[in-house]
C-alpha cells in the first residue's frame, strides 16, 4: 500500500482502479485469504511495469503470503527454525525499498534494487515483521533451514571462512543460535554448549 499510494499519489484512485477490476466486495472478504492476492495480483498488473522497486515489493509479499499459507513442516533436527519465520529470497534489497516507502520517499538507487537479499519474516499478531540481520547471521538462519547440525554448520563456517574476527567458528555457530533463541526466531531440541565469549555480529 505505501508503494501504490507513492506511485499514484492518491491511494483512493488505486482502490477506485482495483474494485473496477475486482469487483464490489463485502466486508468479509476484506478479512479473508482472497483479499492479499487479490491486491498483489492488482499491483503487478497495473505498476509492476512503471516502478521497479513496486514490482520488487509485490513479489516479496506474494512470497510471504504464500508461505504462510502453504506452510511445510521444518527439517527435524537439533535446531529449526521458530513458528512463524520464514526465510525469504528477494530479487532487490528489500529492506531498502521498504525503508524508501516508510521514509522519505525516495526512490531506493538502482543499486538497491539489482542487489538480492535473503530477508527474515516472522508472522506477528496484525500482519509480519521483516527483519534485517548482518550476513553471518543469515548464514545460521541458512543453515538451520537446510536442516543441518551444529557440528555441520561449523564444518561450513571453516570451509568457507564465515565468521567474525576474533571469534572460532564454533563460537561464532554457538553464540548466534543460542542469540537467535533467544530473540525467539530459533528453537532447538536440545542445550548447547556454553559459547563465551558471545560474538559481536548481532
Amino acid at each position: 500500500l505505501y508503494a501504490l499510494h507513492l506511485q499514484s499519489g492518491n491511494l483512493f484512485d488505486v482502490f477506485t482502479q482495483w474494485e473496477a477490476e475486482a469487483g464490489i466486495q463485502n466486508e468479509a472478504w476484506f478479512y479473508s485469504t482472497s483479499f492479499v492476492p487479490s491486491l498483489i495480483a492488482f499491483t503487478e498488473r497495473t505498476y509492476s511495469g512503471q516502478n521497479p522497486a513496486t514490482r520488487i515489493a509485490a513479489g516479496f509479499y506474494r512470497q510471504v503470503f504464500e508461505q504462510a499459507t502453504n506452510a511445510e513442516p521444518n527439517p527435524a533436527g537439533e535446531l529449526s527454525l521458530a513458528a512463524g519465520v520464514q526465510l525469504l529470497e528477494c530479487e532487490g534489497d528489500i529492506h531498502a525499498i521498504l525503508k524508501s516507502f516508510r521514509g522519505s520517499g525516495v526512490a531506493p538507487a538502482e543499486s538497491q534494487l539489482a542487489r538480492p537479499v535473503i530477508a527474515v519474516v516472522r508472522a506477528m499478531r496484525n500482519g509480519s515483521q521483516v527483519l534485517e540481520f548482518p550476513s553471518v547471521s543469515v548464514e545460521i538462519f541458512r543453515a538451520v533451514q537446510r536442516g543441518w547440525t551444529i557440528s555441520e554448520m561449523v564444518h561450513d563456517f571453516r570451509t568457507r571462512g564465515i565468521g567474525v574476527d576474533g571469534f572460532s567458528a564454533e563460537q561464532v555457530a554457538l553464540g548466534g543460535v543460542d542469540l537467535l533463541e533467544k530473540k525467539g526466531l530459533l528453537r532447538r531440541t536440545q542445550p548447547l554448549p556454553a559459547s563465551e565469549p558471545e560474538p559481536a555480529f548481532y
